[in-house]
C-alpha cells in the first residue's frame, strides 16, 4: 500500500497534470476521480525514484491508468 502522505497527494498531482494540457484536452475532476492507486516498480530505470500507478475514473466509464 502507499503511504498515506503520496496517496494524499495524488489527486493535486493529476489535477496539475491535467491543467497543462491543451484547454480542450484538459479532464473534468470527476475523470480524475482516483478509484485505486499502488507503488510502481518496473526494470532498474526507477531505482532510487518514486514510481505511482494511478487508476482514475476516466471518460465514457471507462478507467484510465497513469503509471
Amino acid at each position: 500500500p502507499l503511504e498515506a502522505h503520496v496517496r494524499d497527494a495524488l489527486p493535486r498531482a493529476l489535477e496539475r497534470y491535467s491543467a497543462g494540457l491543451p484547454a480542450s484536452e484538459r479532464l473534468e475532476p470527476a475523470e480524475l476521480e482516483l478509484c485505486d492507486a499502488a507503488l510502481r516498480v518496473a526494470g532498474t530505470g526507477s531505482l532510487g525514484c518514486l514510481r505511482v500507478a494511478a487508476l482514475v475514473r476516466g471518460r465514457q466509464a471507462r478507467g484510465w491508468l497513469f503509471a
